[in-house]
């Protein structure tokens, strides 16, 4: 007879098959090579048993795939400990936002063992972006060149800022500043840019790796974080990611301590925070201060990297477009 039940989170499987426990290792794993893909787009699944896997019987896997949770596929895959098993799915172009449900359970000689499940989120095609500024000089300074290629996809007009003759010949409104710059470059901007703050409304900056010494701003090493995150749902340069969004995106970064500078009055909103060491600093993974001019914006967020294949990044680039632009007056004001 098979007695399946769930206990304070452990599943007390079939007697026939092992003695009895209270808790154990998990006998498979289950993982999403991407947790959001762009539309059309592949999924990959890979699952493969644990090391716990010892009883003797025939092993499944039984997978399936719901939709807005309607499923869309039902199959039952053999498993072996020689080797992971994959099992693809390709998704048609969706108009909107969907949330797929990936569940897979092991079975041995067909009697239920345990199941997990996994969510993705399905997303339109990359579109241009919508209401892209027209009245704004914006620069982006990334020697990579990748935030140039994200520009113009998105359809975006926007001066390389890497080239001198930009610089000399034009005054820009917005300043985005691509990821993990180096010391040259670091000396760049502040010698050749920076100087420009009378004119400059915004500045954006990705993630760093690091910032020179004498800048307010600090990358907080890994080992103080908590990832105790909190968020403001209702900030505009959130706008469309739910929690469990910000959250995976967290998952990859490093946030910065924000130093108030002497003699300055800021004001620091910070959307994505967790506390710091003591109750008078907070860690920020995006925040924005602002003085009198320009207004700064630091995102240590993934988006640059990681743009063609985690959507999540190219609706927060455009809220930081959208959100720097609401905010500035036009050029020449």
């Amino acid at each position: 007879m098979k007695t399946t039940a769930i206990i304070f989170g452990c599943l007390l499987i079939p007697l026939n098959l092992l003695p009895p426990q209270p808790c154990r290792a998990s006998f498979f794993e289950m993982t999403l090579e991407r947790n959001s893909i762009y539309t059309p787009g592949n999924m990959n699944l890979v699952v493969k048993l644990t090391d716990q896997a010892t009883v003797q019987g025939k092993y499944t896997f039984g997978v399936n795939v719901f939709v807005s949770e309607t499923v869309v596929r039902k199959q039952v895959l053999p498993a072996t400990k020689d080797e992971p098993v994959v099992f693809e799915l390709s998704f048609p172009e969706t108009r909107s936002r969907a949330n797929v449900r990936c569940r897979v359970e092991l079975l041995i000689d067909g009697q239920f063992i345990e199941a997990h499940e996994k969510p993705l989120s399905l997303w339109p095609p990359l579109a241009p972006l919508e209401k892209r500024p027209k009245d704004k000089v914006i620069w982006v300074y990334d020697t990579s060149g990748g935030l140039q290629k994200i520009f113009k996809d998105l359809q975006v007009h926007a001066a390389d800022a890497t080239f001198q003759a930009i610089r000399d010949f034009q005054v820009p409104d917005i300043i985005f500043i691509g990821e993990n710059l180096g010391p040259k470059e670091f000396q760049t901007l502040e010698d050749r840019i920076l100087c420009k703050d009378e004119s400059l409304e915004a500045i954006v900056l990705l993630r760093q790796d690091q910032f020179p010494e004498d800048w307010p701003v600090q990358v907080v090493s890994a080992e103080k974080l908590s990832k105790n995150v909190s968020s403001d749902p209702n900030s505009p340069l959130l706008s469309g990611l739910s929690r469990l969004d910000v959250m995976n995106m967290v998952s990859s970064a490093v946030p910065v301590q924000i130093t108030e500078p002497k003699g300055k009055e800021w004001k620091v909103d910070s959307c994505i925070s967790e506390p710091g060491k003591d109750q008078e600093q907070t860690y920020s993974y995006l925040a924005v201060i602002k003085e009198r001019k320009p207004t700064m914006v630091y995102c240590q967020l993934p988006i640059t990297r990681v743009f063609s294949d985690d959507p999540r990044s190219g609706l927060l680039l455009g809220d930081l477009l959208h959100f720097v632009y609401a905010n500035s007056v036009p050029h020449g004001n």
